[in-house]
């Protein structure tokens, strides 16, 4: 009876065994879909980045890292699980698949990053608020408050990429919206000793006299702006 209770009680034990072994396993197994649904999700973005570039012409998808690697070594995981699910807790073959989707990842997302930036630097919109300030009228204090607003959006745009071709659109729209409103300020037929003079009058040791020219002069009486200015002499000592 005794002996019967014991073999009874180790055939148990061995089971628990197994069954401990089992769920270890099974940890193992839902770590590794954690990680395969993280991958999936970063090549979903890289791509849809990439193609959001390619339908507005800033990057031509021929030119992205072949997928041909990453593509063979997921097929390769499909079929372990379909047949051996348990044989991807031993590693190998899931952790060289990672690495090789993770480096399609890094370069795709290397040459679109790339791509979006020397876009973004081809568009970015020639605009110095302090300056605008200066030549704004007092009624045009409406228009400076809203290309700083506009100039936030645009740099929370530039500084991801985007997801879709509407971010980009978006993106031009911002960019073309942001000139409309300094031409306004600042007409493209500034007088250019106008210009150099309020590129100067805004640095730390102010604006030399001799950029106080007539034109200067008539730009500042015609706009009400001469007496928002004044000469204080530097300290000689």
């Amino acid at each position: 009876m005794i002996i019967q209770q014991c073999q009874s009680l180790n055939e148990k034990l061995k089971e628990h065994k197994k069954l401990l072994h089992l769920q270890g396993k099974a940890s193992q197994l839902k770590k590794i879909e954690i990680q395969l649904h993280e991958i999936n999700e970063e090549v979903q973005n890289n791509i849809s980045s990439a193609k959001s570039l390619s339908s507005e012409k800033i990057l031509v998808i021929k030119k992205l890292p072949p997928l041909k690697n990453a593509a063979i070594k997921l097929s390769s995981l499909e079929n372990v699980l379909a047949e051996d699910p348990l044989h991807l807790t031993d590693g190998k073959d899931f952790y060289n698949a990672k690495k090789t989707i993770e480096n399609f990842n890094t370069k795709t997302k290397d040459f679109t990053r790339e791509a979006w930036k020397c876009h973004v630097k081809s568009l970015k919109p020639d605009v110095q608020l302090s300056k605008l300030r200066n030549l704004a009228s007092k009624d045009q204090a409406s228009l400076i408050h809203e290309i700083s607003s506009l100039l936030d959006q645009l740099h929370e745009i530039e500084s991801k990429l985007p997801q879709d071709r509407s971010e980009v659109l978006r993106h031009k729209e911002i960019v073309e919206k942001i000139v409309t409103l300094r031409n306004q300020i600042r007409p493209e037929n500034l007088d250019p000793e106008v210009d150099r003079f309020f590129d100067e009058v805004n640095k730390p040791g102010g604006v030399n006299l001799d950029l106080l020219t007539d034109s200067v002069r008539q730009y500042l009486k015609e706009n009400g702006e001469m007496e928002n200015y004044r000469i204080n002499p530097k300290s000689r000592f």
